[in-house]
């Protein structure tokens, strides 16, 4: 007899309810206390569904190529973020994982929560809940500097190279 594999959208929801544990509150996230995205413009993320880029009081965005990792780690709107997250207030910084648990499917937000109890970038082996007060006595001013930075330097180059020749570095031929 052939063994049928389970439609996905059944899989999704397994996991779903596998990995909706009240302990993360409806809004947590590890991403605000692990990790930083730096774009090829030197702008940061604090995770790849994040449309805005992290922006300091004034509003201008944050950029490598003019402020430190820590002004970037523990700039205020970082900090915000985090006491939203930990303090169980949805914010409008994360509405498309908001709106993958409303449709019923696993966000990014989830899978991370799940791979940080799996021992993903967590080699102390800290329950989300120690993360979770990590920097609250300080405003989430976090001493650490981010586990994980995230280089997202593009293509262009790649793209350029094929469209010349695979011989040939960037720009040699025009």
């Amino acid at each position: 007899m052939k063994q049928e594999l389970p439609l996905v959208a059944d899989r999704v929801a397994s996991f779903a309810r596998s990995h909706s544990s009240t302990s993360w509150s409806d809004t947590f996230c590890t991403d605000p206390w692990t990790q930083l995205f730096v774009q090829r413009s030197g702008q940061v993320r604090v995770c790849c569904y994040l449309k805005s880029v992290l922006r300091d009081s004034a509003g201008k965005p944050l950029s490598v190529y003019q402020h430190s990792l820590d002004d970037i780690w523990n700039s205020e709107m970082l900090r915000n973020l985090r006491s939203d997250l930990a303090n169980g207030r949805a914010t409008g910084l994360c509405r498309e994982c908001q709106a993958h648990e409303q449709a019923g499917f696993p966000s990014l937000r989830q899978q991370e929560n799940a791979a940080w109890e799996q021992g993903w970038l967590n080699e102390e082996g800290l329950p989300l809940t120690a993360l979770r007060a990590r920097g609250a006595d300080s405003g989430y001013h976090l001493a650490e500097p981010p586990i994980s930075l995230r280089l997202n330097l593009g293509n262009e180059c790649n793209l350029k190279c094929r469209m010349y020749s695979s011989e040939c570095p960037s720009g040699s031929r025009k």
